[in-house]
């Protein structure tokens, strides 16, 4: 039985919160009696992450009323064993299949959701999504490898983006680099990637430098445009 959250006693003509309390459940498993009043119409919302709520409550005077909600909950555990170059890393929650956002998590960090699937999206670069379930009592831990980092000396005034290559050969855009200059230093996660880069002061599109590279966890990889 899950307890320690807060359950909140909505008066559903007005909208406002009523109540506030914590549940309980005594050294012998029972919740103890709230006292509310009961002239007024309540929906109950239990501050789960996300909340579940229970409309309408029917609130009979002057008896022991029991309301049952169901709300297991489990962890998601972000693992982070060690700083990286990224610094300060977090994670987007949602419930799966919805765009809105429900939960922003830091690494490292463990958070009680409840049980079901959710997106986790790591503010990596690129960044990685991952499918998770969360199981009643029980830690589902996220992680990821180490990154490393692209680094480009020289200081160029031009037009360049960066792209992962995939598996099957196709590239996709991951970061446009500054225009007033190409020099950078930049975590990335491991695998292959390309650079592609124009000088402003060139006379065509023909003399575009276009380089693959490959990052490894906790190395620094520097690349050299034209030469």
């Amino acid at each position: 039985m899950e307890t320690n959250v807060n359950l909140t006693f909505v008066n559903n003509v007005t909208g406002q919160a009523e109540y506030n309390f914590v549940h309980f459940l005594d050294k012998a498993g029972k919740p103890d009696v709230l006292d509310i009043d009961a002239l007024l119409s309540y929906d109950l919302v239990v501050n789960t992450l996300p909340a579940v709520e229970l409309r309408n409550l029917n609130i009979k005077p002057g008896q022991h009323n029991i309301f049952r909600v169901r709300a297991p909950q489990g962890y998601l555990y972000l693992r982070q064993d060690a700083p990286t170059s990224y610094g300060s890393m977090l994670a987007l929650v949602r419930e799966k299949g919805s765009a809105a956002l429900l939960h922003t998590q830091r690494f490292p960090s463990q958070q009680k959701l409840l049980a079901g699937t959710y997106e986790v999206e790591l503010l990596t670069m690129p960044r990685i999504r991952q499918t998770v379930t969360i199981k009643p009592g029980q830690a589902t831990t996220v992680q990821f490898a180490p990154p490393g980092v692209l680094s480009v000396a020289q200081d160029l005034q031009g037009f360049g983006s960066l792209y992962v290559l995939e598996q099957d050969g196709s590239q996709r855009w991951v970061h446009t680099l500054p225009e007033g200059s190409s020099k950078i230093s930049l975590p990335l996660q491991p695998g292959r990637y390309r650079i592609v880069f124009r000088m402003k002061s060139a006379s065509g599109s023909q003399f575009t430098d276009v380089k693959d590279f490959t990052i490894k966890s906790n190395l620094t990889t520097t690349v050299k445009l034209f030469n």
